[in-house]
């Protein structure tokens, strides 16, 4: 008659020869129990918003400088559909705007370009109608196409979302192809680094309530 204690040690031999032959994509399926979804392309927004006004103690002059022109926000939305966790520990969103290059002050039209930037966001919980969002400070704005430009209906804007470093969904706004919204970009040279966190824009204190809890800077 086996003891107890033999029972357990043949189960949990069984369970561990179970787990060495499992497929390698099932395991990466058990692996893989969060998911970020885009519901709809429309619900990406491209919006020129005029900064608050913070007057600084002390000092007079023009309240109109040459910062004073809009801002240009980004904004997107997702859903979290975790299966067995609470919480997805960090999602990070890279973001693409499509925008201008010009040669000289005598270049009229400019050359197609894209503007990248990405943010992560972490300890997201489940739920429907989240948001995310990146600015273009006014000096971007003006080097690269103007307000006319980007207050286009018809800009293109694309959002990929990554998990451990895995893309696991992406959209866009106004896609050049609508078989492969993200072609547009593919074929453009990349400007990274001109689209900022909400932490680095004049809105770093508000929306509290409406964007996740957004990962710090690595230390410098």
């Amino acid at each position: 008659m086996k003891t107890v204690a033999t029972v357990s040690s043949i189960a949990a031999l069984l369970l561990a020869a179970l787990f060495v032959c499992m497929p390698s994509s099932v395991l990466a399926a058990a692996a893989d129990d969060a998911e970020i979804i885009f519901p709809s392309s429309s619900r990406i927004t491209l919006e020129g918003l005029d900064a608050p006004r913070f007057d600084i103690q002390g000092k007079t002059g023009s309240s109109r400088g040459p910062n004073a022109e809009k801002w240009y926000m980004v904004e997107w939305m997702f859903d979290v559909s975790p299966i067995e966790r609470k919480f997805i520990d960090e999602v990070t969103f890279k973001v693409f705007v499509e925008a201008l290059e010009f040669r000289d002050a005598a270049d009229r039209e400019g050359t197609p370009i894209v503007l990248t930037g990405e943010v992560s966001y972490i300890l997201l919980s489940a739920g429907k109608e989240q948001y995310g969002c990146m600015f273009l400070p006014p000096q971007v704005v003006a080097k690269f196409g103007g307000e006319t430009f980007l207050k286009r209906s018809t800009t293109n804007v694309y959002v990929e979302a990554y998990i451990n470093g895995q893309l696991v969904t992406e959209t866009g706004r106004n896609p050049a192809h609508r078989d492969d919204p993200g072609a547009w970009k593919a074929r453009l040279k990349a400007i990274p680094k001109f689209l900022y966190t909400k932490d680095h824009s004049p809105w770093i204190s508000s929306g509290t309530y409406r964007y996740p809890l957004q990962k710090l800077d690595a230390p410098r």
